[in-house]
């Protein structure tokens, strides 16, 4: 009875996706027929033949450990759920799984909550993108590639370093691939950088004329100076003024003298 409920299970998974990798093809077809032998070999050559997008090659380590549970190898199909949980930390069993899937599902669960899922930091400076490997526990990530102008750049490996590179052209994606050519994840380019425009100082608000220093500085300097040649011109005059009377009362006392003396 719990080997009728997996298989059951395995022909739920088999109809969730529906690749172009005809190896997936025949290998859904194989677990539709209850060849499980023959399933787990197309199964192994689908990875192999690479190529598969994010969501196959979800599909073939799901059924590759439903399949090895079937056929008591619960080591192996823990392997194959660390790497859908690896690809997919969200990833949940049906409801109504049998329980022989449990087990190494959970193990597998507990194995990547302690060593972390995959994980890539992905940034930009400038053209130059930069891919630094931040967390990769099962050793899946081989290299990089991207899509850029709608074709699909060299693939670059990966060695420790992050990757930096230059493309000419308009990036679409960044694709992490295994050592096989799968696509482990695709992630959507950073955009670029806009350059921001310098702040401008605001202009200061125009002060009236008629608030101007300047206006009322000029007419009172001018005033100034104008009183202040009224004032040295009134002093002449008074100067000259003095003068003048100080001399007739001279001559008035010098013709008085004279008539004195002739008297």
């Amino acid at each position: 009875m719990t080997r009728y409920v997996v298989v059951l299970l395995l022909f739920a998974i088999a109809g969730v996706a529906h690749g172009d990798n005809p190896k997936l093809t025949a290998a859904r077809q194989a677990i539709r027929d209850v060849r499980y032998d023959d399933a787990r070999g197309l199964l192994v050559e689908a990875i192999d033949a690479g190529g598969n997008g994010p969501d196959e090659l979800r599909e073939l380590y799901q059924l590759s450990a439903a399949t090895a549970v079937v056929l008591g190898q619960n080591e192996l199909a823990e392997q194959y759920y660390r790497r859908v949980l690896a690809l997919d930390p969200a990833a949940k069993l049906p409801a109504d799984a049998s329980p022989r899937l449990r087990p190494p599902f959970v193990a597998a669960q507990a194995y990547m909550a302690a060593h972390g899922r995959l994980d890539v930091r992905v940034s930009r400076r400038g053209r130059r993108i930069e891919i630094a490997v931040t967390a990769d526990p099962l050793g899946m990530i081989a290299a990089v590639s991207a899509v850029v102008d709608g074709a699909v750049v060299p693939r670059i490996a990966v060695a420790g370093e992050p990757i930096a590179f230059e493309p000419t052209g308009t990036v679409e994606r960044i694709t992490l691939l295994d050592d096989h050519g799968n696509t482990l994840r695709a992630i959507p380019a950073p955009p670029e950088s806009i350059a921001l425009a310098s702040p401008t100082t605001p202009r200061a608000q125009a002060t009236p004329l008629l608030r101007r220093w300047i206006t009322w500085a000029i007419p009172a300097a001018v005033l100034a100076g104008t009183g202040v040649g009224f004032l040295i011109s009134a002093r002449r005059a008074e100067d000259r003024l003095d003068h003048r009377v100080g001399r007739e009362r001279l001559d008035v006392l010098d013709h008085g003298g004279v008539g004195l003396v002739a008297g």
